[in-house]
């Protein structure tokens, strides 16, 4: 995240998540579900780190600590309600095919919705300085 910048690395964990969720529904085996779970723990361990990177690179040093609080509540909000939904659907189906086909169309929303944040902040780059570069 230091390098790349948090967002792109966000971004690059997130995709990285939403493929290796999928795998999850392709294993016949004990050894092929820990093999994709441990894949999936590096995409998670990304994503987690890089919101602190983020809110460093993209909030104003006496806004950070409530930024991370919103932040991390709404990540931990969306992993609850997902392991949640996961059960539900299991509930109703019988399988997890479901559960991991809307884990990836969650993958999915977030990464439009964090390569839309990244175009704006690109625009803005190369505009004028922006607020956020100040800070």
């Amino acid at each position: 995240g230091d390098r790349l910048g948090g967002l792109t690395a966000w971004m690059l964990s997130s995709a990285w998540q939403t493929v290796t969720v999928f795998w999850f529904t392709q294993m016949n085996s004990l050894d092929g579900l820990w093999a994709v779970a441990l894949l999936y723990g590096i995409g998670y361990s990304g994503v987690m780190t890089s919101f602190t990177v983020c809110v460093r690179e993209l909030v104003p040093l006496h806004l950070r600590s409530t930024a991370m609080g919103i932040v991390f509540g709404f990540g931990w909000a969306g992993m609850g309600l997902g392991a949640w939904l996961a059960g539900y659907w299991f509930d109703l189906t019988g399988s997890y095919t479901l559960s991991f086909a809307n884990a990836v169309l969650a993958g999915v929303i977030n990464l439009i919705l964090l390569g839309a944040l990244w175009l704006r902040l690109s625009r803005q780059r190369v505009g004028a300085p922006s607020e956020l570069a100040e800070a």
